[in-house]
């Protein structure tokens, strides 16, 4: 499933400018976010993990798991997500 696709129109979404930070390490995990567009970098201890790029998805071990944040995610370029909810989620 293409989900760059499955949410490209949807209208809720959020927006980041490059270098804002999207979530923390330790923060409340009660949304995870599909990238529609731009590259978010995932940080653990400041060392980078990954890329999410258009298409993946982030924060989504929090809200399975029900925990804080893992990890820290940095816009890179300007993004736009989706954020999904426990209960969308779970739908």
């Amino acid at each position: 499933m293409n989900l760059e696709q499955l949410f490209q129109n949807e209208t809720n979404t959020k927006t980041f400018a490059p270098g804002d930070t999207i979530f923390t390490v330790g923060d409340p995990g009660d949304v995870m976010y599909v990238v529609i567009a731009g590259n978010v970098e995932i940080q653990v201890h400041g060392q980078v993990m990954e890329t999410a790029v258009p298409g993946d998805i982030l924060g989504e071990m929090a809200l399975v798991g029900q925990g804080a944040r893992s990890a820290t995610a940095i816009a890179r370029t300007e993004v736009t997500l989706v954020p999904i909810d426990q209960k969308r989620f779970t739908f």
